[in-house]
């Protein structure tokens, strides 16, 4: 039941995610990532779940797993330690991966997986005319994981890097 539970708002924290600005209501219709010529790969965010340890889930295991196939796309990807500021001419979005990890039972590891496209762009509200940072949703994607302990780590490694090459399709369909 306590899974359950976690689960369930973990579910709500993604439908929430994901009824945040997104690129299409800004007026990029059917092509999200049209003009992006940068991804820059953030830190994952997998929490602070001793279940990540227990099922072999770790930062660099995570982040790892993104860089190769969006690179593999055409895309100019780096890693946020090393990335030059995006510009005018060198639009980019950065990618978030997350991993958030349960342990049922001594043998069972359950994890959502979700990688996002995301850019940030400074607004101005109306009504106050003070100056914000949004962020804008261009893309997102996700699976939920069930495998024994010992195969966890590659399930996760291997649904980052399918989200990593989903997302590298999205962006050549898009430049076209």
């Amino acid at each position: 039941m306590r899974i359950a539970n976690a689960f369930l708002g973990l579910a709500a924290a993604v439908a929430v995610s994901a009824a945040g600005l997104d690129a299409r209501a800004q007026g990029r219709g059917d092509r999200p990532l049209e003009g992006i010529n940068q991804a820059v790969v953030l830190q994952p965010e997998i929490g602070s779940s001793p279940a990540n340890a227990e099922c072999g889930i770790t930062p660099s295991l995570v982040g790892d797993a993104v860089i190769g196939p969006v690179i593999q796309s055409g895309l100019r990807t780096e890693r946020i330690e090393i990335a030059a500021p995006f510009t005018v001419t060198t639009p980019g979005v950065y990618l978030v991966p997350r991993v958030a990890t349960l342990r049922e039972g001594n043998y069972m590891c359950i994890s959502w997986v979700g990688l996002r496209a995301v850019s940030v762009q400074p607004v101005t509200l109306p009504a106050t005319g003070l100056s914000k940072t949004a962020e804008i949703l261009h893309w997102e994607g996700g699976y939920l994981l069930s495998t024994d302990r010992s195969r966890h780590a590659e399930a996760v490694s291997t649904a980052i890097q399918r989200l990593a090459g989903e997302f590298g399709t999205q962006w050549r369909q898009d430049q076209r």
